[in-house]
């Protein structure tokens, strides 16, 4: 039964967001949506990191991009399965705040 509630437990990162897997995610989920959507978004920070162990992992992430020269809020989920390298960008969409953040929690100006 502990076996099973690791395995599906949810991780916060967070102040330890600026781990490396995750900016790397971070960056992977940007340039995705910049492809499919011919956007010029470009990365601020990361505000709120988490991972949900599934099939694989799934990475929620609130991201502060720049577009247009503004400071905007944008969630991000992300599906990886390290043993055959397959990462996907499952959402990314704009949001004054994510399903897991509360901005004024966030410090966000």
């Amino acid at each position: 039964m502990v076996l099973l509630l690791l395995l599906q437990g949810v991780y916060d990162y967070g102040s330890n967001r600026k781990n490396a897997d995750v900016e790397g995610f971070v960056h992977f989920s940007i340039q995705e949506h910049n492809k499919k959507e011919n956007a010029l978004l470009e990365f601020a920070r990361v505000l709120k990191a988490k991972v949900q162990v599934v099939a694989g992992k799934l990475y929620c992430f609130i991201l502060q991009v720049i577009k247009n020269v503004k400071k905007k809020i944008y969630e991000a989920k992300i599906s990886v399965k390290s043993w055959n390298k397959f990462k996907q960008l499952w959402e990314f969409k704009h949001t004054k705040h994510g399903p897991f953040s509360n901005l004024s929690n966030l410090n966000v100006k």
